[in-house]
């Protein structure tokens, strides 16, 4: 699992790509039940930008780390990518739309996935990119979205204006 500089970007490219998308759809989906979400600004892209560089490099040093220790390259590809699944979870989005013990897990099964979908499926760039995809959008999963009783608690209901209730 040796990280070019090629592959660096095109990971980090979908890794950038789809917390901001995540961040899009979490924003419009707070928008059908009328509460204000946070939209896209040059802080969340740029830290956005540092993560899917980082998450790369990350998994490659773990790699490395593990491969020092034990021989089996299978086991480490599933740990290093695992752990680098976990932290790019944590850190995908906003607590409050991506919590960061779900996204961490579901990060750390996108990485096992994506290990094992890189054993089972032979060295192509087809391959390649399903693995990255898998990768990138498994942490969407933790979305956590706005329910009735959620809705509920927010007393006013809308953004607008409060409702009856509260002007009495």
């Amino acid at each position: 699992m040796i990280l070019y500089t090629k592959h660096l970007l095109l990971m980090s490219l979908a890794l950038l790509a789809v917390p901001i998308v995540g961040r899009v759809f979490a924003r419009f989906s707070g928008r059908a039940h009328r509460v204000l979400r946070p939209g896209v600004g040059f802080v969340f892209v740029l830290s956005r930008l540092l993560l899917a560089l980082a998450v790369p490099l990350l998994a490659q040093g773990a790699y490395a780390g593990l491969s020092a220790q034990w021989p089996n390259e299978a086991w480490n590809r599933l740990a290093a990518l695992a752990f680098a699944g976990a932290v790019y979870g944590a850190f995908f989005g906003d607590e409050q739309d991506f919590p960061r013990f779900p996204g961490a897990i579901w990060g750390a099964f996108g990485g096992l996935g994506t290990a094992l979908l890189y054993e089972l499926i032979p060295s192509s760039s087809e391959g390649r990119a399903l693995c990255v995809a898998l990768f990138a959008t498994v942490p969407l999963l933790a979305y956590r979205p706005f329910n009735h009783l959620v809705r509920r608690k927010l007393s006013s209901g809308g953004l607008i204006s409060p409702n009856r209730r509260i002007l009495r």
